[in-house]
Parts: C-alpha cells; structure tokens; sequence
C-alpha cells in the first residue's frame, strides 16, 4: 500500500516529510483560521500538540479515536513526524498546511487533503434525549465498580459525594465546578474530565449556560490540555469515541451503546471513566425529569 508519506532529504541531514492524508476535527478549522504561526506545544511518545495563537492542536493516531481538537495519521506516519522534533520548534499556518520546522525534519501536514470529521456534540432542540434512560441505566449498572476497583481519577471521599451531588441535583453548579476544575493528576485531572462528560449532556439538551460560564470563569486553574477539552466541550465539541456514544443515543441501540462505553472506560488511566461519571450525574437529574 502507497503511503501519504513522502521524505526528501535535504541540507544538513535535514528531511522533508510531507503528509498528505489523514483525518482532521471539524473543530480545527475554526481554531486556526486566522493563524501565522506557533510551537510545538509537548511532544509524546505517539503524538504531539502544536499551541497556535493560544489554542492547542493535537496530532495523533486513530487507536484512541480522533481528538477533538485535532488531527489524526498512522501510526508509520506518527513515527516518522515525531523523529526529530521537539517542544518549541516553529510551527507556521498556511491555509492549505501546518509546518513543523524541527532540528532533523520538516513536516508538511497538508491539512486540505485530510478527510473532515463531525465532532459536534449532537444537540436535541425539544430537550429530550431518546435512549438516555438506556444510558444512565448502563452507567448505573458500572459506577459502583469504577469506585471499588479506583477506576476513578479522583478519591471517592466525602467532599467528592457531596460535590457529585451537587451536581447530580444541579443545585449549585458554580460551587461543583470550584470544587472539580483541576483536581486530580495527570494532563486531565479527573475532576475536569467529569466537568467535561457533565457539560457534554447539557449540551445536548441546550442547558449548559450556567456551567459553562463557571468553567470559562476559571479555566486558569487547570493544565493546557485539559483546557483546551474544557473549552472544546464549551464549543460544542467532544472526542470521537463520545461523540459517536452520543449519537448512538438517538438510536436506542443498547448493543452499540454497551460497545462504546467500554471503548471509552479504556481510554486513558482514568479519563474515559471519569468523563463517563459525569455524563452519569447529568442525566441522574434528568431522571427525575422527561428526558430519560
């Protein structure tokens, strides 16, 4: 099979590798529409993120499914980009292209070429949501597990009962997110990543305003990355595997809806869990209401 990707060798043992297929958030777009240039953010041990005028970009593979605010290659091509660059090299914006200026290589993403993605959490304008009782039954069902075995990134003590009810009840959301924002370990604090499952479903249901503001009021107390899904989640958009689980809703297919969320309680150490439990305080509410 012919690859997208293309190396040239050129001065000073400097390569030219040029991507030219891949999949890319439909969310990108608007991040670097009016960008010049950046760095390169962090560098992994499988993927990166550029930081452009103020917003990260994460180049990956698909084995996690597509970032939300990024873009996706193989895992050859991952490889190849990675070998020889590192954080705070030069990154440019062009409207066809990202270019990565590392010590060994330049990479040319040609963006235009990659295949755009619908990352948009779905919105159900009449407020309910078919299928959210199948998934807050499943979530239920899984919960206690997450808390027994510590599949959770946070410690399930008593301020972490009374702050999940908190907003499980929708009482005091600003006093939730003061208490959730940043706490936890890791480039996602777990805490966040509740905070983003939380938001996503009042999302759906075009309730998210009070939320939202306190997330935005605060966003300074937690890392870039976890910023960066906070604000994507404020936007309107999720990562692939959650997208696809919400959609999946409307559907009502208990099957694929029982697939997804065990894709997603792998995803990362705790993130996929964590994100999970705070869909599950969501729709607690909304049990009592008409929605599930």
């Amino acid at each position: 099979m012919q690859r997208s990707l293309a190396l040239n060798k050129g001065q000073a043992d400097t390569y030219a590798a040029v991507v030219t297929q891949g999949r890319i958030s439909s969310q990108v777009p608007e991040l670097i529409s009016d960008a010049a240039g950046g760095r390169v953010h962090s560098c992994f041990r499988s993927s990166l993120n550029l930081e452009i005028c103020g917003h990260l970009i994460h180049i990956g593979t698909d084995r996690p499914g597509l970032c939300c605010f990024g873009l996706s290659v193989s895992e050859y091509e991952m490889a190849q980009i990675l070998d020889g660059l590192q954080t705070d090299d030069r990154v440019v914006c062009r409207p066809d292209c990202i270019r990565i200026y590392g010590s060994r290589r330049i990479v040319t993403l040609n963006r235009e070429r990659f295949t755009i993605v619908d990352l948009r959490i779905p919105v159900r304008e009449s407020g309910s949501i078919p299928g959210a009782g199948l998934l807050y039954r499943e979530l239920e069902a899984r919960v206690g597990t997450w808390l027994r075995e510590g599949r959770l990134g946070l410690e399930p003590d008593a301020s972490f009962v009374y702050y999940s009810k908190l907003l499980s009840d929708r009482i005091d959301p600003e006093k939730a997110v003061a208490y959730f924002l940043g706490r936890g370990k890791g480039l996602t604090p777990g805490g966040d990543d509740i905070l983003t499952g939380y938001g996503a479903i009042l999302q759906m249901t075009g309730t998210a305003g009070p939320l939202v503001h306190a997330v935005c009021s605060r966003l300074t107390g937690t890392t870039d990355v976890s910023r960066a899904y906070l604000e994507s989640m404020e936007k309107g958009y999720a990562n692939e595997v959650f997208v696809q689980l919400l959609n999946q809703l409307f559907r009502e297919n208990l099957l694929d809806i029982r697939k997804l969320l065990c894709k997603m309680e792998e995803m990362g150490h705790t993130s996929g869990c964590d994100t999970l439990y705070g869909v599950y305080l969501a729709l607690k509410k909304f049990k009592e209401d008409t929605i599930v």
